[in-house]
This record gives structure tokens, C-alpha cells and sequence, in this order.
């Protein structure tokens, strides 16, 4: 009955570290990406909102102070984000810019792998 007991303890961190969350990733869709998405409010950190009419916002920020902004419009294309960017806060700059973020999307958590944008986004509305 010991060795049961003792080979079920040493299985268990095995079979429970075996689990993976990847199950929960869905596909993006306009229905479940609108709204606001924040990497946090602490130190520097990153926010995001999505419109139903295919427009955006991106922000930078420092705590309660702007690092850099911009405008852009969006479309969904599989799991990535094709966002052009319409207004940026540094003289327009980045106007016209193209990019493509290669997301991961869960319910309320948006991962954009790739770019200065990337980060684990929380929903916040």
C-alpha cells in the first residue's frame, strides 16, 4: 500500500505538469477582440482598444505619462492583426505605417508575439 501511495505522489507532479493551457486559445473574431486591453498599470506598460468599426488605439505609457500613441485601423486575418496607422502623436510620424501583430487570443487575454507592441494584454472593459 506504500508503494502505491509513494509512486501516485511522485506521478502526480508529472501528469499535472503535462497539462497545457494551449487548449483554451481560440481563433480572433471582431466579436470577442473589441473592447480595451491593458499589459497593466504599474511602471511602463501597454494599452490597446479596439473599436466595431475597425478602428484602434495604441498607447505606451510610463505610469500616468505618455510615451508614444497612435490611431490605427485594423482587420482580422486568421491569427494575426493587420493594423495601418492613421495618427501618431510624434509629428505623424508613423503615419501610413503597416504592421502585422501574430496573436494568440483566450477569452479575456490577447497575446501579441511580435513588434514593440508585444506583450500579454488583459481585458479591462
Amino acid at each position: 500500500m506504500k508503494k502505491i501511495l509513494i509512486i501516485m505522489i511522485l506521478l502526480c507532479p508529472i501528469v499535472l505538469g503535462g497539462c497545457s493551457s494551449d487548449d483554451d486559445w481560440m481563433d480572433l473574431d471582431l466579436k470577442h477582440l473589441v473592447g480595451t486591453w491593458s499589459t497593466g498599470t504599474e511602471g511602463t506598460h501597454k494599452y490597446l482598444k479596439f473599436e466595431n468599426d475597425g478602428t484602434g488605439y495604441y498607447a505606451l505609457l510610463n505610469g500616468a505619462s505618455f510615451l508614444t500613441n497612435y490611431l490605427f485601423t485594423y482587420e482580422i486575418s486568421g491569427d494575426n492583426i493587420n493594423i495601418e496607422i492613421t495618427y501618431s502623436d510624434d509629428g505623424n510620424k508613423l503615419k501610413g505605417q503597416k504592421k502585422v501583430w501574430e496573436c494568440l487570443f483566450s477569452k479575456d487575454i490577447l497575446k501579441i508575439k511580435n513588434g514593440s507592441e508585444d506583450g500579454t494584454y488583459k481585458r479591462v472593459e
